[in-house]
């Protein structure tokens, strides 16, 4: 890890899930991604689930000083469009520059693997929040989304 890429930030990962309802793969799905970079930028991709209910986002990586002057904190918000219901498919929070991130905490360990979710739409979306164990500790997150380790 170099001197510049102190000022990389990977606002989001590369990811990628399937939808499923009752473990059927949903085609059509509109799949929204949205990271509030420190309520300075927001950055939107979206996807739609293919026949196998599958879906894919690639990183988003910006330069900016603002994490040696402000720190970073980032809202990551996963929605799902299904019958004309919007249900939310994940919310975390990523507290730092690397790759891989939301779920691996150590910049030295970053990863370069896509992130992998599963959206059951079967289940609530107002369901307790969820925790992931992580290689070093454990992440709270949101919404329908199960994260795959």
């Amino acid at each position: 890890m170099g001197f510049f890429s102190t000022f990389r930030i990977y606002v989001c990962s590369d990811m990628k899930g399937v939808v499923v309802k009752d473990g059927v793969p949903v085609e059509g799905v509109l799949v929204t991604r949205i990271a509030d970079h420190c309520n300075d930028k927001i950055y939107k991709n979206t996807a739609v689930s293919d026949k196998d209910g599958k879906f894919e986002f690639k990183a988003i990586a910006i330069w900016s000083l603002r994490p040696i002057i402000f720190g970073t904190v980032i809202v990551q918000m996963i929605t799902l469009q299904y019958q004309e219901q919007e249900l939310l498919g994940l919310k975390m929070f990523k507290n730092n520059n690397h790759r891989g991130g939301e779920i691996i905490f150590d910049p030295v360990n970053s990863s370069d693997e896509c992130i992998e979710v599963i959206f059951d739409l079967s289940k609530s979306d107002k369901e307790e929040k969820r925790v992931s164990i992580g290689p070093q500790k454990a992440k709270t997150y949101w919404g329908l989304g199960k994260l795959q380790h």
